[in-house]
């Protein structure tokens, strides 16, 4: 036992003493906690560009975008060519282009394009607007249904009656 207790002490003082293993030991992980601090500052400031997007709307959704803090929307009555878009952006000075196709109703998807990353909080923002316009109108037409054949329900009854003497 008294041999363990000396080879310990002894790779203790061999391997902790040494610069490196006390800068490894302790500034790794404050790199680290302040890397993860960076990202998470990165995700959570808070954008203050201002943002024109332009919206061309194939579907029957009227204005599906709301202004999102300091991005708003412009809808576009022309269509433009997937060509032209860069030329657009840079002619009318808009951030993005969103495209909102015909059958979003169905398929629930859209196209942004933009010069840049459209950020993570944008793109889910925009998303969460579409989406509840959508949820909006399927819950309306359902609830018209429910009207609709609560009305078309007709109760058919049947009364007995009796006839005198054959």
């Amino acid at each position: 036992m008294n041999k363990i207790l000396i080879i310990i002490n002894r790779e203790f003082t061999t391997r902790v003493r040494k610069k490196t293993f006390l800068i490894v030991t302790i500034f790794v992980p404050i790199l680290f906690a302040l890397f993860y601090a960076f990202l998470m500052w990165m995700l959570l400031r808070n954008d203050q560009q201002k943002r024109d997007v332009a919206v061309i709307n194939h579907s029957s959704i009227e204005q599906p975008f709301e202004q999102i803090n300091n991005t708003s929307f412009t809808y576009l009555d022309q269509d433009i060519p997937e060509s032209d878009f860069a030329r657009y952006l840079k002619q009318n000075n808009f951030y993005a282009i969103t495209i909102i196709p015909k059958e979003v109703m169905r398929d629930g998807e859209f196209s942004i394009y933009s010069f840049s990353q459209v950020p993570m909080e944008l793109k889910n923002e925009f998303s969460a607007q579409l989406r509840q316009k959508i949820e909006n109108i399927k819950r309306s037409r359902v609830i018209a249904e429910r009207k609709i054949t609560k009305h078309a329900n007709t109760g058919i009854g049947s009364h007995d009656g009796r006839i005198g003497k054959r």
